[in-house]
């Protein structure tokens, strides 16, 4: 559950996540919200999953960011029935008739790289 988490988990804290060291997830009755603690902070994903890989701890992240080290079980996933709802990536460009060539070619070429990774939803 994911209020386990409180009860002495080291929990690696991303310091830009909007929520502080609040992790939330889904439940069947809406958010469940854990304040967690940890002895490791971070401004970077790849700091974070290297600290996980390095056994410092456990963290909440996106699952397209470490499916190859779950696929390779170097990582393993846990609570994935409470997952915190997807993040959304966009790209934004002002609003107009015509779009330049670059913004399209650059937007295509994003699309088609997500497309890429089997847990990414394109819309």
């Amino acid at each position: 559950m994911p209020q386990d988490l409180s009860n002495g988990h080291n929990c690696l804290l991303y310091a830009y996540l909007s929520s502080g060291n609040e992790w939330v997830f889904r439940g069947d009755d809406g958010p469940i919200r854990v304040k967690v603690s940890g002895n490791f902070r971070a401004n970077n994903g790849d700091a974070i999953k290297q600290a996980v890989l390095s056994d410092v701890g456990i963290a909440i992240t996106p699952d397209w960011f470490v499916l190859r080290e779950i696929e390779d079980g170097t990582m393993k996933a846990f609570l994935g029935d409470f997952a915190p709802p997807p993040a959304e990536i966009n790209a934004v460009y002002p609003s107009g008739r015509h779009v330049s060539a670059k913004v399209r070619a650059f937007t295509e070429f994003l699309r088609a790289e997500f497309q890429e990774i089997p847990t990414v939803r394109i819309r």
